[in-house]
């Protein structure tokens, strides 16, 4: 069963799927309120964590595992089906 987390972005809530990136997500969340970033662009950011986490349990890759080229990996993917 994929585990949820809830996210609160001002007055709506979403859900962030939670993955390997699940413990972060809070934390992500807290630190851009906290910078002053509003709540859809904090929404955004999660969801793009939510994909990013999505990428990395289709191919088995933990947290720990997450290097720069890893992520160059994800952002490759991503131009080319854009």
């Amino acid at each position: 069963m994929k585990e949820e987390a809830m996210v609160r972005a001002g007055s709506s809530v979403s859900q962030v799927g939670a993955g390997p990136l699940a413990p972060f997500t809070q934390e992500l969340r807290l630190v851009l309120e906290g910078s002053g970033y509003r709540p859809f662009t904090i929404a955004g950011h999660l969801r793009e964590v939510e994909r990013l986490g999505c990428w990395m349990e289709e191919r088995q890759v933990l947290a720990s595992d997450l290097t720069y080229e890893r992520l160059a990996e994800y952002r490759a993917g991503i131009c080319q089906v854009k």
